[in-house]
């Protein structure tokens, strides 16, 4: 569980952020799913998210959150490099 804070004016924004890594079909994926908080799906490869996390590209990742992407990017790497290397 990660967890975040924001102040606002009025508010305080606490949030728990639940991540579950698991290994997919692709072929089983519906990548046109949308709701008011989901813009867009995309599969990318270990690499392009390297390199996404990298820019500082506002469009693609909150840039509030950019080190909840990164320790999600580096606990991917590890499962990834222990169970299929």
């Amino acid at each position: 569980i990660y967890t975040s804070e924001s102040n606002h004016s009025k508010i305080i924004d606490r949030e728990f952020h639940h991540t579950y890594i698991l290994k997919i079909d692709e072929a089983k994926i519906n990548l046109n799913y949308k709701n008011d908080e989901v813009d867009d799906l995309k599969l990318i490869s270990l690499r392009e998210m390297d390199l996404l996390l990298n820019q500082n590209n506002r469009d693609i990742f909150i840039g509030k959150n950019k080190n909840y992407y990164k320790d999600v990017f580096e606990a991917i790497l590890k499962i990834t490099k222990e169970n299929y290397q």
